[in-house]
């Protein structure tokens, strides 16, 4: 229970925050600090502010989605194939925005972020497996 809150009900609790302080038609948070995003002129500190509203919402839920597969399928085999599958499925969800099979709009940097999750929680599992299999070889 106690992962399932650190690694699913945290993430998207934030996600939901960032979402509601950004608003859809226009950004709350964004005229409050004076960032004008709209005309994506971005400075280096303006891009940090549209990957947090932007990017960081779809890799959060993503992570969450994730975990809630490693959890679920904590101890099967199968786990591997649950993970491909959320993958494939969220790439082809940011692709179908293309089409207009879904509504949103097409991000390119969004199939990058879902990527980059993905890649980092299965190195984070392979590494932690290693080092918790050499650490119980000690003991």
């Amino acid at each position: 229970m106690k992962r399932a809150l650190i690694h699913i009900f945290f993430p998207l609790m934030i996600g939901l925050l960032i979402y509601l302080i950004r608003g859809t038609e226009n950004l709350h948070l964004g005229k409050i600090i004076n960032i004008q995003l709209s005309g994506k002129n971005f400075s280096s500190a303006n891009d940090f502010a549209y990957f947090i509203y932007f990017h960081l919402v779809d890799i959060l839920w993503f992570y969450a989605m994730l975990k809630a597969v490693e959890i679920l399928w904590s101890e099967n085999k199968e786990r591997l194939f649950w993970f491909i599958i959320v993958y494939i499925s969220a790439i082809f969800f940011e692709i179908s925005q293309i089409t207009g099979l879904v509504g949103g709009t097409f991000d390119f940097w969004d199939l990058a972020c879902y990527t980059v999750t993905f890649i980092g929680i299965l190195l984070s599992k392979r590494f932690i497996h290693k080092f918790n299999s050499k650490y119980h070889e000690k003991v």
